[in-house]
């Protein structure tokens, strides 16, 4: 049987290769690859001999579930005798495994409270004997002290010291080898419990393993509106309902159980009758729905539930289109967008955003999904770049128009994934439109994943800006504007809020401070945080001014700069930056000795002239004492003459 199993295995692999080429070239809007012979057999084979065998493994059950479900477009097609003894099987086996798993729980809850009792009972022995030993030492001391006479009262108490001493060794001795036993009773015993919780452990995880692996056959089934009639039949809403009780817990298939129980409900609830869609109302409360969708694993499938409950026409009609273009290959899609579907969607948001909650945010999960299919990897969408642009500009209008409290996580995913589909390329365009300061706005709410989402966009435009021709020590040619209306200071209030642990945040900041000095209370953090994260294309950015350089440098961070053989061209450009600045300080250096040496030549000549003009000034008095001294021999000699 096991390499029966095996055998079929192998044919689901080769089949599921062939239908994934398949719906990737050819049209599939009917099942003509399900339609030839030879695969008809095939599929015959596989439902007959594996899907129909209870006894078999799960897990090729479900291979075989999903296979059918990829092959038709209206979901696993099989004959409505088998159909019905498949998912009844199903059911069967697991309302059994719940039925061990209460048993198990039951089981284990009469022991913990046994095992509780026993406790008590052996603490309180325990306490009894040792009164009784206290009260036995002190009546033996005061049987002794009346048996003694005075007069030998230093002598005997010697011999009942010692005799005390060695009644107390031999009661130490005889403690510490029942100790001693007690302890290797106790190890022994908490080794085979611990054994006995690892089987047993292991048993609930292969139960709670072979539900997640049923109830995700159910789902592929439920795609198939007849096998829905049976699965209903079956009273699958009971089963599904005990499963979401737990809600996601510390189990490990916990989440898949949830997760796959609420996709079955969703398919199944429109044709529930009314007693049945009242029970789900009643026992899936908003407070449940609230804690299911704080799980990460199953909150997008919460969403979808309970918007089905609230509209189930219309995300009935929502789940047709999403199968329909996951069916389709690009040139269909294409001729979709063309034509009415963005239209279509469009609608529906603009219906699904005037709902109260609950069907706003299960709504927005499909729509965002049909719009992943559509546009998602599709290379053809060039031909629709009119449409396309039309349908995001009606988009950020619909979204720049909800209050803060109604924008939800999901919304702002569909303009991410918008983003990235039609602005790849070209994302400085959203600065243009004014993206940036709508997420800037969005950055203000609670839910920390809209946060997240929102500067991611703002960083990814931010490196989009630097395209436009920013040569190296420019500074980012947003930054100004940014700066003036408040954006980059929203930046900064999200980086200090969240302990300077936000590394978007901090991308954000080195990106749009590019070669210009972070401010002083920052400078620290923000490089640290970029440095932590290894994100060496913002710190190449800040590197381009020199009073960022310091920080980058601490912690000789320019000697690891190589450690990363991702990081090549950034390291280049980071390395650059310092030696640029080491030069600049040299320079600086140099021209201030330069500056030195010339002032100190400039005081050696001034002395040197002030030496001249005092020499040349005795030379002066000198030459006009020898002209006084002639004049005044001149001026006697003529005297003497007129005398004469």
């Amino acid at each position: 049987m096991r390499a029966k199993i095996i055998f079929y295995d192998q044919i689901i692999a080769i089949i599921t290769i062939i239908i994934i080429v398949y719906k990737t070239y050819y049209p599939p809007n009917t099942a003509v690859l399900a339609s030839t012979a030879q695969t008809k057999e095939i599929i015959r084979q596989l439902i007959v001999d594996v899907l129909c065998d209870k006894e078999g493994d799960i897990e090729p059950r479900v291979a075989v579930c999903e296979f059918l479900d990829s092959v038709y477009i209206n979901g696993a097609l099989i004959a409505p005798r088998q159909t019905t003894q498949i998912i009844t099987d199903m059911c069967t086996r697991l309302r059994e495994i719940d039925k061990l798993l209460r048993k198990k729980h039951n089981q284990l809850m009469d022991e913990l409270y046994l095992y509780r009792q026993e406790e008590q009972r052996v603490l309180e022995l325990m306490k009894k004997e040792e009164m009784e030993k206290q009260q036995q030492k002190l009546g033996e001391k005061m049987g002794n002290g009346q048996q003694q006479d005075q007069l030998q009262d230093n002598t005997d108490q010697q011999d009942n010291t010692d005799q005390q001493d060695n009644t107390d060794q031999q009661d130490n001795t005889e403690q510490q080898q029942e100790n001693q036993e007690n302890e290797q009773q106790e190890n022994q015993q908490q080794d085979e419990t611990e054994e006995q919780n690892q089987e047993e452990q292991q048993f609930e995880e292969n139960l709670d393993f072979e539900k997640g692996c049923i109830l995700e056959a159910l789902q592929f089934l439920a795609v198939n509106k007849d096998n829905r009639k049976v699965i209903i039949n079956v009273n699958f809403v009971e089963i599904a309902l005990q499963s979401l009780k737990k809600l996601p817990g510390c189990r490990k298939y916990d989440s898949k159980i949830v997760t796959h129980s609420l996709q079955v409900l969703q398919l199944i609830f429109p044709q529930l009758p009314d007693e049945q869609k009242q029970l789900v109302r009643k026992q899936l409360t908003s407070k449940m729905f609230n804690k299911l969708k704080d799980d990460v694993f199953c909150k997008e499938q919460a969403k979808q539930l309970e918007a089905t409950i609230y509209d189930g026409e219309t995300m009935e009609f929502l789940i047709k289109i999403q199968r329909l273009v996951e069916f389709s290959h690009q040139e269909q899609k294409i001729e979709f967008i063309k034509h009415f579907f963005l239209n279509l969607l469009m609608n529906e948001v603009k219906d699904a955003i005037q709902k109260d909650e609950p069907e706003r945010e299960g709504k927005m999960s499909v729509i965002g999904g049909i719009l992943s299919m559509l546009m998602k990897d599709n290379k053809k969408m060039s031909q629709v770049k009119n449409q396309t642009q039309d349908f995001f500009n009606k988009y950020f209008i619909v979204l720049n128009s909800l209050q803060l409290d109604k924008i939800k996580s999901g919304y702002v995913a569909i303009f991410n994934n918008l983003c990235n589909w039609l602005y790849k390329d070209r994302m400085e365009d959203l600065y243009d439109i004014g993206a940036v300061q709508t997420m800037t706005k969005v950055l203000d709410n609670d839910d920390q994943d809209i946060v997240w989402r929102a500067i991611h966009i703002i960083q990814s435009i931010f490196q989009a800006g630097l395209k436009i021709g920013v040569l190296e020590g420019q500074v980012h040619p947003y930054q100004q504007q940014l700066i003036s209306d408040g954006t980059v200071d929203k930046l900064i209030e999200m980086f200090i809020m969240s302990q300077y642990k936000n590394e978007d945040a901090a991308r954000s900041l080195g990106t749009i401070y590019k070669a210009t000095p972070l401010p002083d209370e920052l400078k620290e953090k923000v490089i640290s945080r970029l440095k932590q994260g290894e994100d060496y294309e913002e710190i190449a950015l800040l590197a381009e001014h020199s009073s960022n350089i310091e920080n980058i440098m601490l912690d000789d961070f320019e000697q690891n700069l190589f450690n990363s053989g991702n990081q090549i061209i950034n390291s280049l450009h980071i390395t650059h930056s310092i030696i640029l600045h080491i030069l600049r300080i040299d320079d600086n250096q140099k021209t201030i000795d330069q500056d030195d040496e010339e002032e100190d030549d400039e005081d050696d000549g001034d002395d040197y002239e002030e030496d001249i003009i005092v020499d040349n000034a005795l030379i002066d008095d000198e030459d006009i004492s020898e002209n006084n001294i002639q004049e005044d021999s001149e001026f006697a000699n003529d005297k003497r003459c007129n005398i004469q």
